[in-house]
């Protein structure tokens, strides 16, 4: 495929959707990509055999051969040749944008703005987006917990990358990753390594129980270049193997399984072609189990992580050959399932990004504001909710809580279902009642909460993030929009449809970290002139705050170093006060869990 090509909106012609879903998907050459309603005119096409009137809405997909010819594909025909319109004007969730045709890397069909997803994706892991070892999916937030697992920054896209072959990453169980129940198709992109494995097998991905070794729901690995599918019990085992060889060690290699229990058929593509194909039902052994990235801890007996992976994708449905094929042509051509990101610009919550420039913002935290700008850096990562609508979300929460002991049958499930879409702001008025007189409340409350666990929402925080270096920090931007400059247009963005603003690299090497004991974290040079006081048993002192290398609670007070002297005693100072590239912040010394240079 030409290296012009579109990386990833290829990958998603599909077929035409219902007309109250259409949309579109555009990719600009800055790495910006959006979803968008397909432009009310007609595209005039230079061929060459003729001009060409060709409807958007009839477009699947526009692909750029060279700086000045493009592909359009449609449902009947392929046609290569030159745009004559200068420039295309997209209505987007935030806005209007005009662009010029020469910016524009591609446009496809799609239900949303990642360029991996739509309708029938029910889990989708791209690794760009790793925090404090967890990275989420983009379909139902779940958290992949990461072990002996580091993000790398390929030149093409993304990654991650095994320290050691044990090295996995776990989900918990959730039935729309479990095989049976209809179509699944599976969906992995990695490299093996040119280091032989000492187990000789290596594990992609595996669902199974890691109290209990002969539980797999299924697994997914590889052995003498060979692709292995299976599942197992201790009613028995089924396995399905493609020929040997069609997998490269020290390439990168894009599977596809696609399961149709209905035609008794599982088909297996490498690289976008088809290898193997079993006339037969999967058979499903157990299900419910948790879902593992690489070799997880039952898989690590006999197999090793592979040496890097990019995307894993579960979709409920068959992939059609022309999907999967697109979808290699799409990653091998340099893109990730979100792109590469420029350092500054907005990401959305569907899936988009666009490049972009910003005022200054005001992010407001308890221990002080921060102004967040170019100058500064950093990202902010915007909850889903905003503070305004926390408190009477809760008072929704109490009342559906009551709901559950008062109300009907058809009441306390509509209740259960409304709490949990009211999600962590809705945690408070169930755990007050988790010890109700009442068997079903403390039931369906316990039900609830478990669901929670496993969505990772009992580990949320209510609130906004900011990240800026070694810094975590939660606050609040309280603004219902943001206003942003791109090259195609001023736009006011609410904050509803944002889901990260970046606002470019921070460079905060060598200054000291406080870490707080709810696990925020502020980096910061320590205020000229500021000192901490301590009562030793001797009399007081005052130790300037820039000597300090480490400020730990100790029994009885606090135990503080410098380059020179180890000191112990009560504290006679109520904060420590940091700058920070976004603004000075107090920090409550009864908040501190720790406070150190870094090594």
């Amino acid at each position: 495929m030409n290296a012009f090509i579109a990386p990833l909106l290829a990958s998603v012609l599909l077929q035409d959707p219902a007309p109250e879903k259409r949309a579109i998907v555009v990719t600009l050459h800055d790495g910006s990509a959006f979803r968008a309603a397909p432009p009310a005119e007609r595209l005039s096409l230079k061929t060459p055999y003729g001009a060409q009137d060709i409807p958007f809405k009839d477009i699947r997909a526009i692909r750029r051969l060279s700086e000045r010819e493009v592909q359009v594909v449609t449902a009947s025909s392929v046609l290569p040749g030159e745009v004559l319109a200068r420039e295309c004007v997209f209505e987007t969730k935030i806005g209007r944008l005009k662009v010029p045709w020469g910016d524009i890397h591609a446009i496809g069909a799609g239900f949303g703005g990642s360029l991996l997803l739509d309708e029938h994706v029910v889990a989708l892991w791209s690794f760009d987006g790793v925090r404090e070892d967890v990275c989420r999916d983009l379909v139902k937030d779940r958290p992949l917990t990461l072990h002996d697992l580091e993000p790398v920054q390929l030149p093409a896209a993304p990654a991650l990358r095994r320290k050691s072959e044990n090295a996995y990453g776990e989900a918990v169980a959730d039935k729309d990753l479990d095989a049976g129940g209809g179509d699944l198709t599976i969906e992995a992109r990695f490299r093996i390594g040119s280091k032989p494995s000492t187990r000789g097998y290596t594990m992609i991905v595996s669902k199974n129980d890691k109290a209990n070794e002969r539980n797999w729901d299924y697994w997914l690995g590889v052995q003498n270049g060979s692709l292995y599918l299976g599942s197992a019990s201790a009613k028995g085992s089924f396995t399905v193997t493609t020929p040997k060889s069609v997998l490269k060690a020290e390439e990168w290699n894009t599977v596809a399984v696609v399961l149709q229990p209905s035609k008794q058929t599982i088909t297996v593509y490498v690289n976008g072609k088809g290898v193997h194909q079993a006339r037969q039902a999967f058979e499903v052994h157990s299900n419910g189990s948790a879902f593992y990235v690489c070799a997880g801890p039952q898989a690590q007996k006999f197999a090793a992580a592979p040496e890097e992976i990019q995307v894993v994708r579960l979709s409920r449905i068959a992939r059609t050959p022309q999907e999967i094929e697109n979808l290699h042509e799409g990653l091998a051509g340099g893109a990730p399932a979100r792109l590469r990101r420029a350092n500054k610009g907005i990401e959305l919550r569907d899936g988009g990004f666009l490049q972009a420039d910003f005022p200054a913002l005001e992010f407001t935290t308890p221990m002080g504001k921060l102004t967040l700008d170019a100058v500064s850096g950093g990202e902010l990562t915007l909850y889903r909710v905003r503070r305004k609508e926390l408190e009477p979300l809760a008072k929704e929460a109490r009342e559906q809580v009551d709901k559950l002991n008062t109300a009907g049958i058809e009441e306390r499930a509509e209740a259960e279902v409304r709490l949990l879409t009211i999600g962590a702001p809705a945690v408070p008025a169930l755990r007050e009642h988790a010890g109700s007189a009442y068997a079903e409340v403390r039931a369906r409350i316990e039900q609830i909460l478990k669901k929670f666990e496993e969505r990772g929402v009992l580990k949320e925080h209510p609130a906004d993030v900011v990240r800026l270096g070694e810094t975590v920090l939660h606050g609040w931007l309280d603004v219902d929009e943001v206003a942003l400059e791109t090259l195609y247009g001023s736009l006011r963005a609410p904050l509803r449809e944002i889901r990260a603003i970046r606002l470019g690299p921070v460079s905060q090497e060598g200054r000291p970290v406080a870490t707080l004991k709810s696990g925020q974290k502020v980096q910061g040079r320590p205020r000229e002139g500021h000192v901490v006081e301590i009562e030793t048993a001797f009399g007081p002192l005052k130790v300037p705050l820039k000597e300090v290398t480490e400020l730990l609670p100790a029994e009885g007070g606090w135990s503080l170093r410098t380059a020179g002297a180890s000191i112990r005693g009560k504290a006679g100072s109520e904060s420590l006060r940091l700058e920070t590239p976004a603004g000075d912040l107090t920090i409550p010394l009864a908040d501190l869990a720790e406070y150190r240079l870094p090594k």
